[in-house]
């Protein structure tokens, strides 16, 4: 497996943990600090894990963050065959929502925020055959994504890997770029 492959998988299963322990809130405070969570009988349900359906947007289907503002109105990004991907959970099923691709070449998210439901961010990156990889960010109005343009610290390589907001509206964005020497530095943008 490649470097590439394993760290976005790692990145996936965080994500994924993460979103489950939040819908699950209040499951640490109901354990006695007497009694480990998960022996015995006090292993609660949400540990029994199951394959959910999901959809699938054509060939090669990799999702890589995943976002959950209630129980019926959960998000997850990635990409499809080099083509952004979205999907939507309503709390029966999953369904792919049309997002943008800046290049007809490879478009990839990897992380989604949100301040509300009718205000999300996805991240990543895009490039062609001909161009190095640029920063992707696209926002969630409530009713279609956009791309939103972003700024690119190096001309040859940028990744966004991580989206958080802010309760005033706000959003940030993790990732690298290489400088001109190849030496990986630390990218990190903002909205206003």
């Amino acid at each position: 497996m490649s470097g590439r492959l394993i760290s976005r998988i790692l990145l996936a299963t965080c994500f994924v943990l993460f979103t489950i322990f939040s819908l699950t809130s209040g499951a640490f405070a109901r354990s006695s600090l007497n009694s480990p969570l998960l022996s015995g009988k006090n292993i609660p349900s949400w540990s029994q894990w199951h394959i959910v359906p999901g959809s699938n947007a054509g060939p090669q289907n990799e999702l890589t963050a995943i976002l959950a503002l209630s129980g019926k109105d959960v998000w997850a990004v990635g990409d499809y065959n080099g083509t952004t991907l979205t999907e939507h959970w309503n709390g029966t099923s999953w369904s792919i929502v049309a997002s943008p691709d800046v290049s007809n070449s490879f478009n990839f998210l990897l992380g989604v925020a949100a301040v509300a439901s009718n205000n999300l961010w996805a991240v990543g990156y895009y490039h062609n055959d001909s161009t190095p990889n640029r920063t992707l960010i696209l926002h969630w109005n409530g009713e279609r994504w956009r791309i939103v343009p972003s700024p690119n610290a190096s001309p040859d390589w940028n990744v966004l890997y991580a989206v958080t907001t802010a309760p005033n509206g706000t959003a940030t964005a993790v990732g690298y770029y290489y400088d001109t020497d190849i030496t990986a530095k630390t990218l990190i943008e903002a909205s206003r």
